[in-house]
């Protein structure tokens, strides 16, 4: 277990009130992972350090909850179909972050963007999604509904009005939803309700 210098502690920010590091803390109990960096005994002695925790076991609580904390979880995989199961077998997240090249050939980095779903999909960085006032930043699912900032923040805060306007034109087929219905009216209506998918 790699220790930090106290010189290396001082220059991080710090977790801002007590009930967080409690909070924390609790989470680095029965994770059943391999602590690689930081303080494994946080849960008894309250002393709360970056840790990074490799192979939690899925069902503990660290991995049922967004942490807000200095925690990261990481797992190894053979192959990248077990990436995709495990972010697909969880809530849909915030945020997906990749690390790699960024070129529009790399197949992973394609098939994580089009074969996982989340609130947004960052490429080599972390957070920085949130600052950019021209992305619409927001969660699907259970991290959250709605989106903020620009237009798309904009118009989650407004109650936009649906206006329909058409002018009056009195003769066949615009006159299909009036009636008389002849045969000629409803065989137009169940064509177009045939190519129109509802769900």
């Amino acid at each position: 277990m790699k220790k930090m210098h106290e010189k290396d502690h001082n220059a991080l920010g710090k977790v801002q009130s007590q009930f967080h590091v409690n909070r924390l803390c609790k989470l680095m109990a029965d994770h059943k992972g391999n602590v690689i960096v930081g303080n494994a005994a946080a849960h008894e002695d309250g002393n709360l350090t970056p840790t990074v925790i490799l192979s939690p076991a899925e069902d503990c609580p660290l991995m049922a909850e967004e942490t807000f904390g200095p925690i990261l979880s990481v797992f190894t995989f053979k192959k990248f179909d077990e990436t995709i199961q495990l972010i697909n077998s969880k809530p849909k997240a915030l945020a997906v972050y990749y690390f790699g090249s960024n070129s529009n050939s790399n197949e992973n980095m394609t098939r994580l963007l089009k074969e996982t779903s989340s609130g947004a999909f960052v490429v080599n960085d972390c957070v920085k999604q949130m600052f950019n006032q021209d992305l619409p930043f927001g969660g699907v699912g259970e991290s959250g509904y709605g989106r903020l900032h620009g237009q798309e923040g904009f118009n989650g805060c407004s109650n936009l009005k649906s206006v329909l306007r058409k002018n009056v034109l009195k003769f066949y087929p615009f006159t299909i939803n009036f009636a008389p219905y002849t045969e000629d009216k409803q065989s137009m209506i169940r064509l177009l309700a045939g190519k129109v998918d509802y769900m």
